[in-house]
């Protein structure tokens, strides 16, 4: 077994504490974005899938780094212990705030599809003007010939 001296021991720890602050802060991102925006059963079921994969595999690049991939018990309180240090002490409140940088957003993204609305209906009205101008110019034109072609037809054949 190999042997981990107390100083690692404390980096380890310190470390694990800081995950588990990580993972309780990407959790109230993920939650955010469902209070923010309306989920079905299947989208959050996938984002709790993906917020696990990703804490799984940055728990074991952790224990991979400072333990040589041996799993510490007091790496999994550490981890837990932060992340639970989180969620009761600064959660609401960095989800109030992810809410509002959420919905502040929101308004700036609608406010330029709004924009980017009247713009394009603007160009699609001028395109439509043009267009049955030379759709008329085309079939006009094509009236005159018409008759030109038949004209001569007729005085060639002299019906």
């Amino acid at each position: 077994m190999w042997e981990i001296s107390s100083s690692n021991q404390a980096v380890t720890f310190l470390l694990s504490l800081a995950l588990g602050v990580f993972l309780s802060l990407l959790y109230d991102v993920f939650k955010s974005l469902r209070l923010s925006f309306r989920h079905g059963v299947f989208a959050v079921a996938l984002e709790d899938i993906l917020f696990f994969a990703l804490a799984t595999f940055l728990s074991f690049c952790l224990f991979m780094l400072r333990t040589k991939a041996e799993p510490r018990g007091y790496a999994y309180f550490a981890m837990a212990f932060g992340f639970l240090l989180w969620r009761i002490s600064l959660s609401r409140k960095n989800v109030k705030l992810l809410c509002r940088i959420i919905g502040f957003v929101k308004i700036i993204f609608s406010k330029i599809s709004e924009s980017l609305s009247c713009f394009f209906d603007k160009i699609r009205l001028q395109t439509e003007k043009v267009s049955k101008k030379f759709v008329f110019c085309v079939k006009k034109g094509l009236k005159g010939v018409k008759r030109m072609v038949y004209n001569l037809i007729k005085r060639i054949i002299g019906k």
